[in-house]
């Protein structure tokens, strides 16, 4: 029987390679073989000739006599000089290298998970929060929902903006709201800044259905597999996820992210009347905004989404 080959969606690539260096040696051995041949023939010839002919004369004249003196001397010089190097070097280096892809180490690494039972399945039938201990490595198959509350934030954003906010404000001088400073503009604003904390270093919050289970799970948009696609092409159909469990059994805050909890949730609360009244105005805009799952949830990291 062949074994079941998964195709990844998302995979923390670090994260998978840093666990299976616990499963082997800690380290990935690589082997390689390169050939070389060298070949090189050196010859030089050299030829001189030097021919050097020197005259001089000698004249000494005095009372007494008169002496002339004649020198010559002639110089011939020939040399030859002739040398052939000749060298052939044949050397053998073997470098052979093994080259795995992403596709071909995660399913070793979750084979190999499973044959140490390092992880077990867990389904929509099995899941009872005592059954479930926070750290353990786990695989279940859910259906990733169209929501997040990052895009609950940027298509209020979007509403804004194509209505424009000052043209909204407008709306406010009829409008019976507590005496306060806050209008459209200013909510667009902070809408913007709240958007930035919730995806800060391209991370967010994916939520899955698993039967009654909802699945938070924290991933990075930078770890998707396929670079032109959109995390939310692959909503509403089921995959499997390779993950560890952080948190179950208690409440999970989609705004603990962003380092104020509290703050964050009064000032979503606190524009509800404001959308209202764009409501009112006929102006269609998200609705349930879900800032904490209370029922049945796991928080998780997942190491990898397949099919």
């Amino acid at each position: 029987m062949i074994a079941n080959i998964y195709m990844t969606i998302y995979l923390n690539k670090s994260l998978m390679l840093d666990s299976y260096s616990i499963l082997g040696e800690g380290y990935i051995e690589s082997r390689s073989i390169r050939c070389v041949a060298d070949k090189s023939d050196n010859i030089k010839l050299q030829m001189s000739s030097k021919n050097q002919i020197v005259e001089g004369e000698k004249i000494s004249n005095n009372d007494k006599e008169k002496n002339k003196a004649n020198d010559t001397t002639s110089t011939n010089i020939g040399d030859v000089l002739g040398m052939v190097d000749d060298r052939n070097i044949n050397r053998n280096e073997i470098t052979i290298k093994k080259i795995y892809t992403s596709f071909n180490l995660f399913n070793n690494f979750r084979n190999d998970m499973f044959n140490k039972k390092i992880c077990r399945v867990i389904d929509e039938n099995n899941i009872i929060e005592n059954d479930i201990v926070c750290g353990e490595f786990v695989e279940l198959e859910a259906t990733l929902i169209d929501y997040s509350l990052s895009n609950y934030v940027s298509n209020l954003i979007d509403v804004i903006e194509c209505y424009d906010s000052k043209e909204l404000d407008k709306l406010l001088k009829n409008a019976t709201l507590p005496n306060s400073i806050i209008n459209y503009s200013i909510i667009l604003k902070q809408l913007k800044v709240l958007k930035i904390y919730l995806e800060r270093n391209s991370t967010v919050n994916m939520i899955m259905k698993m039967g009654d289970c909802t699945v938070v799970a924290n991933v990075n948009l930078n770890f998707f597999q396929d670079k032109n696609s959109y995390i939310y092409d692959n909503a509403n159909f089921k995959s499997k996820v390779l993950c560890k469990i952080v948190k179950s059994g208690e409440p999970i805050n989609l705004l603990s992210k962003t380092g104020m909890e509290y703050y964050n949730n009064e000032f979503l609360i606190s524009i509800a009347p404001y959308l209202n009244i764009l409501k009112e105005n006929n102006i269609i805009i998200p609705e349930n905004c879900i800032t904490e799952i209370v029922k049945e949830a796991i928080e998780v990291i997942p190491i990898a989404i397949y099919i």
